[in-house]
């Protein structure tokens, strides 16, 4: 229950930073970045001291270097310099449909990397995602353009 309110914040905090992409100050995606990385940064602080209180520091070894690069690069600062460049280019209301895709391939990632098994659940969920995807992209034609198309 507390997990599933923590991931309904999560869930309305990216859709609360998408939807304000719009308004982003004119200044370099770069400085953006920047700026929006030591705002969130400066978060994580107090809860990064609490666990290393309370849990310790976690001990160095080749592969937490290589996966704290990893999560760095990738997910962190690829990841948000192409989402914020996406949603300038197609708007915020386009760009938040995409955010749907993430379980899509998080579960083909996980299929191809992890050896996990493709089950019918997987494909349930995919054509789910998928078609709800086509019917906002369908219903979102503007009435004028509907009443243009030959029947």
């Amino acid at each position: 229950m507390l997990g599933d309110l923590w991931l309904l914040l999560a869930v309305l905090a990216y859709a609360s930073y998408t939807t304000l992409l719009r308004i982003k100050p004119a200044i370099s995606l770069m400085s953006f970045l920047a700026v929006t990385f030591a705002l969130g940064g400066s978060t994580l602080i107090p809860p990064m001291l609490l666990e290393w209180y309370w849990v310790r520091l976690p001990q160095g070894s080749p592969q937490l270097t290589w996966a704290v690069g990893y999560v760095s690069i990738f997910p962190s600062i690829l990841a948000f310099l192409f989402w914020n460049r996406g949603v300038e280019l197609i708007g915020s209301n386009l760009g938040g449909l995409f955010i749907n895709l993430v379980p899509v391939f998080a579960s083909l990632l996980a299929i191809i990397f992890l050896g996990e098994n493709f089950q019918w659940y997987h494909a349930g969920g995919m054509l789910l995602v998928l078609s709800g995807m086509l019917l906002f992209r369908k219903s979102a034609v503007p009435r004028s353009d509907q009443e243009k198309a030959p029947a």
